[in-house]
């Protein structure tokens, strides 16, 4: 349309200067642009004061100037933002409205009441989000404002415009339920999503955010495109794995991936229309996944096995050395018992040894006894021959022989050669006791009494 010469027609487009690189991709664009670029020069503070300050008197209202300094301030050099002040007054300007407006102007107060440049946006879009009446709603949310953002190759987020019937396929949801979500962010003060409130939205109907703002100040809609740029590199290393395994270059997946994997589908519900938006292949990539699981199930049921068996031994083993152990503590206290035993042992043997030695001194001093016994009989029987001698003479003592007086001598002979028969039997027995002796002492008394007989016969 801008080639042709019949009818004047003009396109103008709106594009922000870190997207024209990107017209490259399109053909004669660059050298279109070329031909009748215009570059939006920046702001003087002046200009941006009456951005302020117009709109409010033209709606027949005040503002403080204090406020329009603060406002100055937050902007700074930053032209980005622009949208987040646009919102923000318009968010002070429904405060004052509803807070007493005809006594006073817009003030700093009705800027920190909704969270100032800085909170504005993101908790009037969090306001939004919780106004959604149940779980699946918010679910629904999530869904939509991802399918809606991404991050770029240069780490950038982005927005990007998706069907209507899309983002139902992607949430799993009805559409109907989709729209009911996307009204509540296109409501009357809030448009956070596009097309405006009042357009009926089709199968067809293309679904973008207003502004990339949104993504930048709305927290938690951060926190889903960092969610989402991970299950998309979470998806495409899936891909992968599967792409290598099928030609042979590489083995199924083991653990932690599968169970990462795993977490992941249960989080996010990848379906094949989300996928298509990144890569093809989502069926090989769940087959991948299935046999990666079923893999690891046959190994951990055999590690399972092999663990029972070795619990098994190590039961077994330890049931062996506790066993040994009883055996060990019985052993022990046979031997301490045998040990106590034989203390009792040596001590009777000790105390026997000790008896026998006291016997045998005993019987010692019995043989003692009975020797000088012996000799006193001997000297007796000597001194009583002297004696004779001494008063009969030796005829006399013949003749006394020859009359039979003489059988008192051999009767003391007797008594004494019985004596020495006694001492050679205590002498080898050594165990007499001293009735032996006495009766020794006996055989001597005999031996004295009949020599006393013979001096009385004489």
């Amino acid at each position: 349309a801008a080639q042709q010469t019949k009818v004047p027609t003009y396109v103008v487009i709106t594009m922000r200067s870190d997207f024209l690189g990107d017209c490259a991709r399109f053909r004669g664009l660059p050298e279109a642009i070329s031909d009748s670029q215009y570059l939006i020069p920046r702001m003087t503070r002046d200009e941006l004061q009456a951005v302020i300050t117009g709109p409010v008197y033209v709606r027949g209202g005040s503002i403080a100037p204090s406020l329009v300094q603060r406002l100055l301030n937050d902007v700074g050099d930053d032209m980005d933002q622009l949208p987040v002040l646009q919102h923000a007054l318009m968010r002070a300007w429904d405060h004052w409205g509803c807070n007493n407006p005809d006594a006073r102007p817009i003030e700093l107060s009705d800027l920190e009441t909704i969270g100032g440049m800085a909170e504005a946006l993101s908790r009037h879009a969090e306001e939004a989000y919780r106004s959604l009446a149940t779980d699946h709603d918010r679910t629904i949310a999530e869904r939509l404002f991802k399918c809606l953002t991404e991050r770029g190759p240069d780490n950038r987020e982005i927005r990007r415009p998706t069907q209507l019937s899309r983002i139902a396929a992607i949430a799993n949801a009805n559409p109907a339920k989709v729209v009911r979500v996307i009204d509540v962010f296109r409501a009357l003060g809030r448009s956070f999503l596009m097309p405006p409130h009042g357009i009926d939205l089709e199968g067809d109907s293309i679904i973008d955010i207003s502004h990339e703002s949104l993504i930048r100040q709305w927290k938690r809609l951060g926190t889903w495109v960092e969610e989402e740029a991970e299950s998309r590199a979470t998806y495409l290393r899936l891909i992968e794995a599967a792409r290598l395994h099928g030609a042979g270059k590489a083995g199924l997946w083991g653990e932690p991936d599968i169970t990462y994997v795993e977490q992941w589908q249960e989080r996010e519900a990848p379906n094949a229309t989300w996928a298509e938006r990144y890569a093809c292949g989502f069926e090989d990539a769940i087959e991948f996944l299935l046999a990666s699981r079923q893999r690891e199930a046959q190994r951990r049921e055999e590690e399972e096995r092999r663990r029972q068996a070795e619990l098994v031994a190590a039961r077994e083993k330890q049931a062996a050395a506790e066993a040994f152990a009883a055996a060990q503590s019985q052993a022990t206290e046979r031997a301490q018992a045998d040990a106590t035993r034989m203390k009792w042992i040596g001590g009777v043997i000790g105390l026997l040894l000790l008896v026998a030695v006291i016997l045998l001194y005993v019987a010692y001093g019995a043989n003692k006894s009975a020797e000088n016994a012996r000799i006193k009989a001997l000297l007796a029987q000597n001194q009583v021959e002297r004696s004779l001698r001494f008063l009969l003479g030796e005829q006399l003592l013949e003749q006394v022989r020859d009359i039979g007086r003489s059988t008192i001598l051999e009767q003391v002979r007797e008594e004494i050669k019985g004596l020495d028969q006694e001492t050679a039997m205590i002498r080898g027995l050594r165990q007499r006791n001293n009735g032996d002796v006495e009766s020794m002492q006996g055989h001597l008394a005999k031996s004295i009494t009949l020599f006393q007989q013979a001096l009385q016969l004489i």
